[in-house]
C-alpha cells in the first residue's frame, strides 16, 4: 500500500477521533447524566469499530475489485500502523464504558427495598453501599481532567482505585443478596428479589454468589406447585360437596369456576415464565426436570376441568332459558302498583356466562344459547328501553306528590290500559313486540317529562325564592371590615325590590305553565290544592329571605367588625350623638333600624298572592304573624335599646369633663382671682356673716391651674376616638375629643391671658403713676399755702401706699414672664423694655418723696395738731349717743310705734356720720391716727338690722293676722305652711346679732308655734280622721270642741295643737293606717264577692272542669300577702276579727284551688286510660274499678260545685277539703299502679324506655289500632314513619303490615307480611323484627346481584340503606381483591382499583347533574359521599406503597363485609368486629368522613370492642353528635340522643359542686337515721317507707343548695321536685324544706313548729348567740342524727350566717361523759403536719398502733373552715389529703417512725365558706359527708333574731317603757341600712372588703345591747332616724342613723362607734357626708 495512503488512513482515523471527542464532550462526559453519558460512549465505539471492520473487510475483498486476471496488489500494511492511535483511544473508551455501566447498574442500589425480618438492616446496609458508590464516584465529577486525553494517567489511576472499590462491593452485595434471599418468605418475594438486583446479578463476583441459590428457587418452585395442587383438590372436594363450584363472588357459576381455574393457573405458569428469564439458571437438571414434569401434569389437570366444566354447562342452558323467553314482558307489584321489566335473572346469567365463554375456546357453545346471545343486542335494547319506561313510569308514581296525583290521576288510568298487554300477552320471543309497547312508552314519555317539568318549574320557583335568602343590607363593598352601608341603602332596596317583583312575575308564569303542563282545571278544587302547596314555597321563601336579613343584623358576633356608627360630638352643654341615641327622639338611631325592618319585611307585599282564593293580597300579613320572625325583630330591637343604653352609659363616663364645658368660666375665675379657688358651700355658710376673706392666687397657684388643663388636655387626648360595643356599634368619638380639646385650651388661655395682662397692665400703670408723681412733687409749696400742702401731700401719701407694693412687684413679674414663657406665650417687646427700666425710675421717685417730705414737714406739723383736737371731741360725742340709742331703739316684741322710732334715730346718726366723714378726711392726708368710732357704727347697723328685723315682724303679724278668720272647711294648709317656712327661713337669715334681742325672739316663736299647730292641723285634716279619732284628740288635749262650718283657724289655735305635736301625729298616722285597712277590705270584699270560676267542658266526657285562670291566682297570692301585711301592722287591733276571717276563708280557698287543680289535672290524666282504653282496663282491672270510684266522686263534686259560682263560697264548703285530699291519695294509688304497668311494658319492649311516658300511654291506649299507633313510630325507630297494610275488599286497611316508609318517603316492602294483631307492645316486636330481616334479606339479594348489571342501574334497584351499605361491603371485598392481586405479583392492581372508583364516582356525578328523583339524588348524593372517601383511602394507600391488607392504614377503616355462611355483614376496624344491626335507616345523609372521624370510629369501636364507654369532647358545633350517630347509622344501629338539659339534672354547681357519689351515700346515711323502728315499725306499709325516703331523697339531692342575691335555689328546686314527683304530695304553701315528718301523725309538719323559746343570757357575747329559726332547727334536726350514727357533717355558708355557732352550740350540748370534743380551727397556714399534731393531741394510745380518745368517750373533730389552707402547685391541699386518708382506711401515719396509727371512735364535723380560701375541697373528701346549706337568714327572720334579744335585753335592764317601745324601730332602721350598704357599696377588685354580713350587724346590737343609761331624747331621734331610712335619701339616712348612734353611745357612757364605723365605712366619699366623722 501506497505510504500516502496510510498517511490518509491516519488521518481519518485522527478525523473520527477529533469529531468523536467534540461529540462526547470529555469534560462533562462523567459529570451529567450516566445514562445519557454512556450511550453516547456506546455510539461511538460502534462507528469507530465499524470503521476498523468496514477497513478489514474492504481489505479481505479486494480483490473483487480487481478485473479477472489482474494482479491483486494486496493491502500488505500492518493495521498496527494504521489504527494505533484509534486503537489506543478505543481502549480508553472501553474504560469510560466499562466505569459509566457499572456505576449504571450501581445506581439501582438507591430503589432496592426489601421485606421480611432484616429487611430493615439489609436495606440500610445497601444504601450505605450507595452512599459509599456516591462518594466514589464524586472523583469524577469533580476532576477537571479530560478523561479521553490519551496522554492523562490521572483518569487510568481513578478508574482503577474505583474498580477496587466496585469489587469490594461486588462481594459485600453478593452476600447482602445470599442474606435477602435466605429471608425471602416465598416464590414471590425471591423473584421480586431478582428483578430487584438485575443486572447486578451478572458481576461475576455476585453472580458467583447467587448461582448457588437456584437450586433453592427449584425447590421452591416444586413447593408451590404442590401448593397448587392441594387448592385443586380441595376444590375439587368443595364442588362435590356444595354441588357447584365455589367461585368469585358476583361472577356466574361456569365463569367463575373457568376464571379461578384459570387464575391458579397462572399461578404456577407466572413463575415457571420468570425462570426462563434468569440467565445462568439451567433446568436440565434431576430437580429441574422433576419440576417441569410436575407443572406439565397440573397443567393437564386444569385443562381437563376447564373442558368438564364447560361441557356440563351446554348440556343444560337452552331449555331453561327458552321458558324464561316466554314470559310477560312485565311484571306489576299487586301492593305498590309499581312495575318492573320481567327478564329473569337466569337469562341474565346465560348472557354474563356467554360473555366470559365466547372468547374462550373452550368448545362449540349450545345453539340455543348462542342464538340468545346472538340476539343479545336486541334484547339488550328492548329491556333497556323497557327499564326506562318502567323507570319513567314507575318516577311518575313514586315522585308523584299527594297534590298532583288528583290531577293526573285521569292520564295514569290510560296508560294503565295500554300496559295491560305487556302485563299479560306479550313476551319476549314474540315478534313485533316493539310496536305493540311503543305507543305506551310515548305516551309515559309525555307525562313523565310533562311532570318533571312541572316539578322542574317547582323547583325553580324553590330557586327563586332561595335567590331572595341574602341580606338585603349588608356592609359597604362587601368588605368584612365596613359598616353597614347606609348611604346606597335605598339604591339596594330598590334592586332587591325590583328583584322581587321580577321574580314573583316568573313565579306567577310558572305556576301558569303548570296548570298547562297538569292539564288542569284553574277554577277546580284539585288545582286550588296544588297552588296553596306552591304558595307555601313562596310563603317559605320569604321567611326565609327576612329571616336571612334578620340574622346578618343579629349575628354580628364578637370579632367581626360592628355594623353601624354613631358619633359623639360636644355641642356645648350637651354631649350629643349623630344620629341620636336618646330614647323617644325621632329620627333617631332606633328609628333608623326600626325603618330598615319595614323595609325588610315590605318585601313580602312585592308579590301578588299565587292563592289569590285565599283572601289576601300578598304574602306581607303572614310575614307579620311569624312568631319566629317577631322574635327576632323583638331580639334586634332589644338589641339595639342595649347598645343605644351601653353608648349613653360611655357617654355618662365623661360626665366628669363636663364642668370644663357647663360650668360659667368668668365666675369661676372671678373667684379663683378673689379667693384662689372655688368656694365651697360650707365655707360660703361658714362665713356668711362677715364674707369669706379674699386671698388672691399665687403664681404657684396659677401654675398648677394651667397646669391642670394641661395635664386634662393629654389626657382627653389619649382617649380612644373609636370604641366599639356589643361588638355591634361603632361609636366615632373624634368630634367630641376636638371640641372638648378645643374647650380646654380656652380655659387655659383664660388663666394664661389674666397673667399676660397682669404683667403689662402692672407694668403700665406703674408707668404712669412714676409720670404723674413725678410732675406733682415737683411743684414748689409755700408757707400759707394750704391747697398746694394738700396736693404735695396727697402724692407723698400715694407714694408711701404704694412703697412696698412696688418694692415686691418686679421680681414676681419677671417670674410671671418666665412662666408664659413656659407656656410659648410672648409678650410684647415694651414689656420687656418697661421691665428693664422701671425699677430704675421707681427708686428715683422714692428718693424724690423724701426730699420733699422733708421740705413740707413743718407745715403738715401744724395742721396736725387741729385734726386732733377734733377727734377727741367727737369721740366724746359718740359715746353719749350710743347709750341713749340703746335705751330708746325699738329693741323688744312689744313696743309702740317702732317705725317712728326709727325715723328719728336714723336723722341723728345722719348728723353724726356727716361730721365723722370730714374729722376722717383730715386726719387721712396728715396721717392722723384716728379712733374708730365703734359705737356711731354699732348704732347704724342696729338701725338697719331693726329695720330689717320690725319689716320680717309686720309682715308676718299681717299675714297670720288674715289666716285667723279662715273656716275649716276653706283651710290651706299647705300654702300656709309653705308661707310659714318661708317666713322662718327669711327669719334664720336674718343677721344673728338680732337673735339675741327680744323683737327676733318672739317673732321666731310666733313662726314656729304657727308651724307646729299647722302641721296638727293638716293631720287633723286628713279623710281618715273618724269620729272616734276626735275623740281620742279631745282626752289627750283635754278640751272639748264642736267641729261644724263656723269653725275657724283660730278656734283651733286656741287649743295650743303645738303642744300636742306627737299625739297628733300618732292619732292621725293610726287613723290613715286604719283607713288604708278599711280600704283594703272593702276592695277585698268588692273582688271576692264578684269572682267566680271558670268552667271548660271536659272534651269526653262535658264534665266542667275548672279553669286555669291567671288572674284569679295572682288576686288570691296578692290579697293573701296583703292580709299577712295588716295583721303584722300595729294598728290592727280594729279589724283583727274581719281579717282574721278573710285570712282564713283565702287560706282555705288557696289550697283547696291548689289541691282542687292537682285532682282535676291527674283525674284528666287518668280518665281516658282508666275509663277510655279498654286495653289498659282488662290490664289493671282492680286499678280501673279504683278509678270508677274516683271518678263517680270527682264527677259529683265537680257539678256539685258548679252550682255554687261564687270562689270562696265554693271553696269555703265544710268538708270539701277533706274530699279532694282522699280523692287525691286514692288517685296517687292509681298513678303508681299506672307507673308500674308502664315499667312492664318497657320490660316487654324495651324502645319504650325512650318515648315519654304520655307518648307510651297513647300507643298502649291504642295498642289494638296499628293506624294510631302509627304516629308514634318515628319516636320508637331510627326511620320508619310509617308502615303500608293490606286493604280488605272494602279498601279499608287491614292489620297486616307490608311494608314500611321512612321519612324521607322511601318505601320498603317487608320480606314477609306481618300481622299487627294483639298487644301493641308484641306487634312492635314483630315490627322490629321484620324490619331487621327485611334489610337483611334485601342486603343479602343486593350483594349477589352487584355485578350482575352497572353499578348506577343496580343501585336503583334496592333501597338507599342497602345500596350504601352494598357499595361497601364490595368496597371492601374489591380492595381486598386487589390486595391479592399486589401480592400475586401485579403491582398496578390498586392503581388499575383506583382508576375503576374514579369512574365509578363521575358516573354517579354526571346522574347527579342529570333529571332525578329527590329520593334517588338523596341515595346517590350519600353513596357518592362514602365513595369519595373510599377513592381517597385508596389514593392514599398507593402514595404510601402499601401492598398488604394488613397495613393500618387499612385495617383502621370501617370495613363492612358479607358473609356467606352466615349471610350476615359484619363491619370491621382495627380488631373490633360488630354485626351490622340492620336498623332500618331510611334514605339519609351520611357525614363526609375526615380524618377527624376516622379517629373518633377507631376510639369509640374500640371502646365499644372492649365493653366501654366512649365520650367524645369538644366545643359546640364541632359534630361531636352527628359523628356519633353517623357511626350508629354505618352500623345500622338505633342510636338515641339525649340533650342534657337543666331538666335532666338539678343538682346546679350551687355550693362547690357535690359529687354525685356524696348524694347518693347522703341519701343512704339518712335513710340509716331516718327508717328507725320507731319511725317505720315492722308492720308498717310500704308507703311510710317511701314518704321518709322523699323526705331523705330532698334533703340528700337538695340540702346543699342555697339562696344568693339573684336565685333561691332551693326554691327552683321545690318547684322540680313538686313537678316530677307527684306520688308524695307536700303542702302547698312553702317549699319542700319547710316541712319535716311528724313522728306521731306521719304528715308533714312545718318546722316551725319546733322552734323552742329562746333566752337571753346577759353574760354571753352577742356573737355567741344561737337564737333558733327554722334555718338552725332542720339543720340541727339532722345533725343530732347523724352525730349519732358517727357520720360526718358539713355545714356550708357565707360568713356570718351561723355555721360554726350552730355546730358550737350542738357540740356544748353533748354529754361530757361520752363526748370529748377538739375544735380545729384551720387557715391559710395549717399544713398536714400542724393538723396532725392538732388531731393526736386528745388521742392517747390503747394497744399495739391503736390509738383513740380517753376511755370510752367519743373524740369529735371540728374542722372549722375546712377550706382555708392553702392549695399547693399540684392542686392538692395537704390537711385535706390527711383527713381523707383517716376517712377512706382509718389510719395514718406516724412522721417519726414511719409507722401505722390506727385512730379509732372519732368522727368529723365541719364548716365551710365557699366564698373564701381554696373555694372547693377536693372530691375524694367531699364524699365522706353529709352536706347541708345555711343561706344568710330572710328579713323576718333578722328580725325575729334581734328583736328577740333586744326585747329580752331591754327588759331584762329595767329600760323606760318608751325605750322598749323603740326597740322594734331599732331593729327596722338597723336591718334597712345594713341592707342598703351592702346594696350600695358592692365589692370590687380594690375594694373587696366591702362585705357587710351578720357578723357587722351583731357588732352594733353587741354595743348597744350593753349600754346602761339611755335617754329619753333618744326616742324621737329613733324616730326621725326611722323616717328618713324610710324615705328615698340614700346617704343621708346612713348618717342620720350613726349620728343618732354616735350620740345614743356617748349618753351610754360606752364610748364612740369609731372601731364598727371603721369597719363598716371605709367607703370613698363618704366622709364628705359625715364630717363628725
Amino acid at each position: 500500500m501506497p505510504v500516502r495512503i496510510v498517511v490518509l488512513l491516519q488521518e481519518i482515523c485522527n478525523l473520527l477521533i477529533e469529531q468523536a471527542l467534540v461529540y462526547l464532550s470529555p469534560e462533562d462526559l462523567l459529570k451529567g447524566d450516566m445514562e445519557e453519558s454512556l450511550g453516547k460512549v456506546r455510539m461511538v465505539l460502534g462507528i469507530l469499530n465499524m470503521f476498523k471492520e468496514a477497513f478489514e473487510e474492504r481489505r479481505e475483498k479486494l480483490h473483487m475489485y480487481y478485473e479477472p486476471g489482474q494482479e491483486v496488489r494486496e493491502w500488505d500494511v500492518s493495521s498496527t500502523m494504521v489504527f494505533a492511535r484509534l486503537d489506543t483511544f478505543l481502549k480508553r473508551l472501553e474504560m469510560v464504558e466499562d466505569l459509566l455501566a457499572t456505576s449504571l447498574d450501581l445506581m439501582k442500589l438507591e430503589k432496592i427495598e426489601f421485606s421480611g425480618i432484616k429487611g430493615k438492616t439489609l436495606g440500610q446496609q445497601v444504601l450505605d453501599m450507595y452512599e459509599e458508590f456516591q462518594e466514589a464516584y464524586k472523583v469524577f465529577s469533580e476532576r477537571t481532567y479530560d478523561c479521553l486525553d490519551l496522554t492523562n494517567t490521572d483518569f487510568e489511576q481513578d478508574a482503577f482505585g474505583f474498580q477496587q472499590k466496585v469489587e469490594d462491593m461486588d462481594r459485600r452485595l453478593g452476600t447482602i443478596f445470599i442474606q435477602a434471599f435466605d429471608d425471602a418468605s416465598n416464590l414471590d418475594h425471591a423473584f421480586k428479589l431478582l428483578d430487584m438486583f438485575g443486572s447486578l446479578l451478572e458481576q461475576p463476583v455476585v453472580a458467583a454468589d447467587a448461582a448457588g441459590k437456584y437450586s433453592v428457587l427449584i425447590s421452591m418452585f416444586s413447593r408451590a406447585l404442590d401448593h397448587a395442587r392441594l387448592i385443586y383438590s380441595r376444590h375439587i372436594q368443595a364442588e362435590l360437596k356444595l354441588g357447584s363450584p365455589p367461585v368469585h363472588k358476583n361472577m356466574p357459576p361456569v365463569a367463575g369456576a373457568l376464571r379461578w381455574a384459570q387464575e391458579l393457573r397462572a399461578r404456577i405458569q407466572v413463575p415457571f415464565d420468570h425462570f426462563r428469564h434468569i440467565p445462568h439458571l439451567c433446568l436440565d437438571s434431576a430437580e429441574g426436570r422433576r419440576v417441569i414434569e410436575k407443572y406439565e401434569e397440573m397443567i393437564q389437570l386444569l385443562d381437563r376441568y376447564q373442558e368438564k366444566l364447560y361441557a356440563d354447562w351446554s348440556q343444560t342452558v337452552s331449555e331453561k332459558s327458552q321458558y324464561n323467553l316466554t314470559q310477560p314482558l312485565i311484571r306489576r307489584d299487586p301492593e305498590t302498583k309499581l312495575i318492573t321489566v320481567n327478564f329473569d335473572p337466569q337469562l341474565v346469567s346465560v348472557l354474563r356466562e356467554l360473555s366470559y365463554l365466547s372468547g374462550s375456546r373452550l368448545g362449540a357453545i349450545p345453539p340455543t344459547a348462542a342464538e340468545i346471545y346472538s340476539s343479545k343486542e336486541s334484547y339488550r335494547q328492548l329491556a333497556a328501553n323497557l327499564e326506562l319506561m318502567v323507570n319513567r313510569y314507575n318516577k311518575v308514581l313514586k315522585t308523584v306528590l299527594e297534590v298532583e296525583y288528583p290531577l293526573i290521576q285521569e292520564q295514569l288510568w290510560d296508560i294503565n290500559l295500554k300496559l295491560k298487554k305487556a302485563e299479560e300477552t306479550l313476551n319476549w320471543k314474540m315478534e313485533g313486540v316493539w310496536d305493540h309497547i311503543s305507543m305506551v312508552m310515548d305516551d309515559v314519555h309525555d307525562l313523565e317529562q310533562r311532570i318533571q317539568k312541572a316539578k322542574n318549574n317547582v323547583e325553580e320557583i324553590q330557586t327563586i325564592v332561595g335567590s331572595w335568602a341574602s341580606p338585603i343590607f349588608v356592609r359597604r363593598d362587601c368588605k368584612r371590615e365596613s359598616l353597614l352601608s347606609l348611604e346606597d341603602c335605598q339604591d339596594r332596596l330598590e334592586r332587591r325590590y325590583s328583584l322581587v317583583r321580577e321574580s314573583g312575575q316568573r313565579i306567577h308564569l310558572l305556576v301558569k305553565e303548570n296548570q298547562s303542563l297538569l292539564l288542569a282545571d284553574p277554577a277546580s278544587d284539585i288545582w286550588k290544592a296544588y297552588v296553596d302547596d306552591v304558595d307555601e314555597i313562596v310563603l317559605d321563601g320569604f321567611f326565609t329571605a327576612i329571616e336571612c336579613s334578620l340574622k346578618y343584623l343579629l349575628e354580628n358576633k364578637a370579632g367581626l367588625p360592628p355594623l353601624f356608627e354613631v358619633q359623639l360630638d360636644l355641642v356645648i352643654p350637651d354631649l350629643i350623638f349623630q344620629p341620636s341615641l336618646d330614647p323617644g327622639t325621632n329620627d333617631g338611631f332606633y328609628d333608623v333600624v326600626e325603618g330598615l325592618l319595614n323595609d325588610i319585611y315590605r318585601i313580602s307585599s312585592l308579590v301578588p298572592r299565587l292563592a289569590e282564593h285565599s283572601g289576601f293580597l300578598h304574602y306581607q300579613a303572614d310575614m307579620e304573624d311569624m312568631a319566629d320572625l317577631a322574635d327576632m325583630r323583638h331580639e334586634l330591637m332589644g338589641r339595639v335599646q342595649a347598645v343605644m343604653a351601653a353608648c349613653c352609659d360611655y357617654r355618662s363616663a365623661f360626665d366628669h369633663y363636663s364642668y370644663l364645658y357647663g360650668e360659667d368660666r368668668k365666675e369661676f375665675f372671678r373667684q379663683f382671682l378673689l379667693y384662689g379657688h372655688i368656694l365651697t358651700a360650707a365655707e360660703i355658710e361658714a362665713h356668711a356673716e362677715n364674707g369669706v376673706p379674699e386671698s388672691p392666687p399665687t403664681l404657684q397657684q396659677f401654675r398648677e391651674q394651667i397646669d391642670s388643663y394641661e395635664k386634662i388636655y393629654e389626657e382627653v387626648n389619649r382617649i380612644e376616638p373609636i370604641s366599639i360595643f356589643q361588638s355591634w356599634m361603632k361609636v366615632d368619638a373624634r368630634p367630641f375629643k376636638a371640641s372638648l380639646l378645643n374647650v380646654i385650651k380656652r380655659w387655659s388661655l383664660v388663666f394664661k391671658q389674666h397673667l399676660m395682662d397682669h404683667v403689662m397692665h402692672s407694668l403700665s400703670d406703674l408707668d404712669e403713676f412714676i409720670k404723674t408723681a413725678d410732675k406733682g412733687l415737683s411743684k414748689k409749696v409755700e408757707k400759707g399755702d394750704y391747697d398746694g400742702l394738700v396736693e404735695i401731700t396727697g402724692h407723698l401719701l400715694a407714694v408711701k401706699e404704694r412703697h412696698s407694693v412696688t418694692d415686691a412687684m418686679f421680681e414676681p413679674l419677671k417670674q410671671t414672664v418666665e412662666l408664659l414663657k413656659t407656656y410659648e406665650q410672648e409678650l410684647p417687646e415694651e414689656v420687656y423694655k418697661q421691665l428693664e427700666e422701671l425699677p430704675e425710675k421707681w427708686n428715683n421717685i422714692k428718693k424724690l418723696a423724701i426730699a420733699v417730705k422733708q421740705h413740707v414737714a413743718p407745715l403738715q406739723a401744724n395742721e396736725m395738731t387741729v385734726v386732733r383736737k377734733s377727734c377727741a371731741a367727737f369721740d366724746v360725742e359718740q359715746h353719749r349717743f350710743r347709750e341713749r340709742f340703746r335705751k330708746e331703739a325699738p329693741f323688744r316684741f312689744d313696743t309702740k310705734k317702732p317705725y317712728q322710732l326709727l325715723d328719728t334715730k336714723h336723722i341723728e346718726i345722719k348728723q353724726m356720720e356727716s361730721a365723722m366723714t370730714s374729722i376722717y378726711e383730715s386726719a387721712g392726708l396728715f396721717e392722723v391716727i384716728v379712733p374708730d368710732y365703734k359705737q356711731l357704727k354699732q348704732c347704724r347697723k342696729e338701725l338697719c338690722l331693726l329695720k330689717e328685723l320690725w319689716d320680717m315682724i309686720s309682715l308676718v303679724g299681717t299675714c297670720l293676722d288674715d289666716w285667723q278668720t279662715t273656716k275649716w272647711a276653706d283651710i290651706n294648709v299647705e300654702n300656709m305652711d309653705l308661707e310659714c317656712k318661708k317666713f322662718a327661713r327669711e327669719i334664720r337669715n336674718l343677721d344673728k346679732e338680732v337673735r339675741a334681742w327680744d323683737a327676733f325672739t318672739g317673732l321666731d316663736s310666733k313662726v314656729k308655734n304657727m308651724l307646729t299647730a299647722l302641721k296638727a292641723v293638716a293631720e287633723l285634716q286628713n279623710p281618715a280622721i273618724r269620729e272616734r279619732h276626735w275623740n281620742q284628740l279631745m282626752q289627750v288635749t283635754g278640751v272639748r270642741f264642736v267641729m261644724d262650718s263656723d269653725t275657724a283657724l283660730a278656734d283651733l289655735l286656741k287649743l295650743n295643737l303645738h303642744n300636742f305635736e306627737d299625739e297628733v301625729r300618732g292619732i292621725v298616722d293610726k287613723a290613715v293606717r286604719e283607713m288604708s285597712m278599711e280600704k283594703v277590705l272593702k276592695e277585698l270584699k268588692m273582688t271576692w264577692s264578684t269572682m267566680e270560676f271558670q268552667y271548660e267542658p271536659h272534651p269526653r266526657t262535658n264534665i266542667p272542669l275548672l279553669k286555669s285562670d291567671e288572674e284569679l291566682i295572682e288576686t288570691l297570692e296578692d290579697n293573701q300577702v296583703q292580709l299577712q301585711n295588716l295583721m303584722t301592722s300595729k294598728c290592727i287591733a280594729f279589724f283583727l276579727e274581719e281579717v282574721s276571717i278573710w285570712q282564713r276563708k283565702l287560706s282555705t280557698t288557696d289550697s283547696v284551688i291548689s289541691l282542687w287543680f292537682e285532682v282535676q289535672r291527674t283525674w284528666s290524666h287518668l280518665e281516658s286510660i282508666f275509663i277510655g282504653s279498654e286495653d289498659i282496663r282488662a290490664q289493671l282491672p282492680k286499678d280501673s274499678k279504683r278509678f270508677e270510684g274516683i271518678d263517680v266522686d270527682f264527677k259529683e263534686l265537680a257539678y256539685e260545685t258548679q252550682k255554687t259560682p261564687n270562689v270562696v263560697e265554693a271553696t269555703n264548703k265544710p268538708g270539701l277539703s277533706q274530699q279532694l285530699e282522699d280523692i287525691q291519695s286514692r288517685l296517687s294509688l292509681c298513678e303508681k299502679a299506672l307507673a308500674e304497668y308502664l315499667d312492664m311494658k318497657r320490660l316487654a319492649f324495651p324502645r319504650f324506655y325512650f318515648v315519654s311516658s304520655a307518648d307510651l300511654l297513647d300507643i298502649l291506649s291504642n295498642g289494638t289500632n296499628p293506624q294510631l299507633v302509627q304516629r308514634h313510630l318515628s319516636k320508637l325507630f331510627d326511620s320508619l314513619a310509617r308502615m303500608k297494610f293490606q286493604l280488605d275488599s272494602e279498601q279499608k286497611p287491614t292489620k297486616v303490615g307490608l311494608g314500611m316508609y321512612s321519612r324521607e318517603e322511601e318505601y320498603v316492602s317487608f320480606s314477609e307480611p306481618w300481622d299487627c294483631s294483639g298487644q301493641g307492645e308484641v306487634w312492635l316486636s314483630h315490627v322490629l323484627d321484620s324490619m331487621r330481616a327485611t334489610v337483611r334479606d334485601e342486603m343479602t339479594e343486593a350483594v349477589m346481584a352487584y355485578e350482575e348489571k352497572p353499578r348506577e342501574q343496580w343501585l336503583f334497584d334496592y333501597p338507599a340503606q342497602v345500596a350504601l351499605c352494598c357499595t361497601q361491603i364490595w368496597w371492601t371485598t374489591e380492595v381486598g381483591i386487589a390486595f391479592a392481586r399486589v401480592e400475586e405479583g401485579y403491582e398496578n392492581a390498586m392503581k388499575e382499583y383506583h382508576k375503576k372508583q374514579v369512574t365509578q364516582l363521575n358516573t354517579l356525578v354526571t346522574m347527579l347533574i342529570g333529571q332525578l328523583s329527590k329520593g334517588d339524588r338523596q341515595k346517590i348524593m350519600t353513596i357518592c359521599t362514602i365513595d369519595v372517601h373510599a377513592r381517597d383511602v385508596v389514593a392514599k394507600m398507593i402514595a404510601q406503597k402499601v401492598d398488604n391488607a394488613q397495613a393500618f392504614i387499612w385495617l383502621s377503616q370501617l370495613r363492612h363485609r358479607w358473609s356467606d355462611e352466615e349471610r350476615h355483614c359484619f363491619a370491621n376496624i382495627c380488631d373490633a368486629q360488630f354485626l351490622y344491626s340492620y336498623e332500618y335507616l331510611g334514605n339519609t345523609p351520611r357525614l363526609v368522613i375526615t380524618p377527624l372521624t376516622d379517629r373518633c370510629y377507631i376510639t369509640l369501636t374500640q371502646s365499644l370492642h372492649l365493653t366501654m364507654s366512649g365520650a367524645p369532647a369538644g366545643p359546640a358545633g364541632t359534630g361531636k353528635t352527628e359523628t356519633t350517630k353517623d357511626l350508629g347509622r354505618a352500623l345500622g344501629i338505633m342510636v338515641y340522643v339525649f340533650n342534657c338539659s337543666e331538666q335532666m339534672d338539678l343538682r346546679f354547681k350551687k355550693i362547690i359542686p357535690i359529687p354525685e357519689q356524696s348524694m347518693v351515700q347522703m341519701l343512704c346515711y339518712l335513710l340509716e337515721c331516718l327508717l328507725a323502728e320507731e319511725n317505720t315499725p315492722p308492720d308498717c306499709p310500704k308507703e311510710l317507707y317511701e314518704l321518709y325516703f322523699v323526705f331523705a331523697a330532698v334533703w340528700a339531692f337538695g340540702g346543699s343548695m342555697f339562696r344568693d342575691q339573684l336565685v333561691d335555689y332551693r326554691v327552683e328546686f321545690s318547684k322540680w321536685w313538686v313537678a316530677e314527683f307527684k306520688t308524695i304530695k307536700f303542702p302547698s304553701q312553702g317549699t319542700v324544706f319547710d316541712f319535716y315528718i311528724d313522728p306521731e301523725t306521719k304528715k308533714f309538719e312545718p318546722w316551725s313548729k319546733l322552734i323552742p323559746q329562746f333566752e337571753f343570757d346577759p353574760e354571753m357575747p352577742l356573737q355567741a348567740c344561737l337564737v333558733p329559726t327554722t334555718e338552725t332547727v332542720r339543720v340541727r334536726y339532722f345533725m343530732d342524727r347523724l352525730l349519732e350514727r358517727r357520720r360526718p357533717v358539713m355545714l356550708v355558708g357565707n360568713a356570718g350566717t351561723g355555721q360554726s355557732v350552730l355546730v358550737g352550740d350542738k357540740l356544748c350540748s353533748l354529754d361530757t361523759d361520752a363526748y370529748v370534743v377538739k375544735k380545729v380551727p384551720f387557715n391559710y397556714y395549717t399544713t398536714s403536719a400542724m393538723l396532725q399534731g392538732m388531731l393526736e393531741k386528745p388521742l392517747e394510745k390503747k394497744a399495739g398502733r391503736n390509738y383513740g380518745p380517753p376511755g370510752t368517750k367519743e373524740l369529735v373533730y371540728f374542722i372549722d373552715d375546712l377550706n382555708m389552707p392553702e392549695v399547693d402547685a399540684y392542686g392538692t391541699v395537704q390537711p385535706h389529703t390527711l383527713i381523707r386518708q383517716h376517712l377512706d382506711y382509718g389510719h395514718w401515719y406516724d412522721r417519726t417512725k414511719l409507722s401505722l396509727k390506727e385512730i379509732t371512735n372519732v368522727q368529723y364535723v365541719s364548716c365551710v365558706n365557699p366564698t373564701a380560701g381554696s373555694f372547693t375541697i377536693n372530691p375524694r373528701l367531699q364524699r365522706h359527708f353529709c352536706v347541708f346549706a345555711l343561706s344568710i337568714p330572710g328579713q323576718d327572720a333578722l328580725s325575729r333574731i334581734y328583736s328577740t334579744i333586744l326585747t329580752q335585753h331591754l327588759t331584762s335592764g329595767n329600760f323606760s317603757g318608751a325605750v322598749q317601745k323603740s326597740a322594734q324601730q331599732l331593729i327596722a332602721l338597723a336591718l334597712g341600712l345594713h341592707q342598703k350598704v351592702a346594696a350600695t357599696f358592692l365589692p370590687t377588685a380594690i375594694k373587696f372588703h366591702y362585705i357587710f354580713n351578720l357578723r357587722d350587724f351583731s357588732n352594733i346590737f353587741q354595743v348597744s345591747a350593753v349600754a346602761v343609761l339611755w335617754d329619753l331624747k333618744l326616742v324621737p331621734m329613733l324616730q326621725e332616724a326611722a323616717e328618713l331610712c324610710s324615705s328615698s335619701s340614700g346617704g343621708q339616712n346612713a348618717v342620720s342613723y350613726l349620728k343618732m348612734t354616735q350620740h345614743m353611745c356617748a349618753l351610754s357612757k360606752v364610748g364612740d362607734l369609731r372601731p364598727f364605723l371603721n369597719s363598716l365605712l371605709v367607703l370613698d366619699g363618704f366622709q364628705n357626708h359625715c364630717p363628725w366623722l
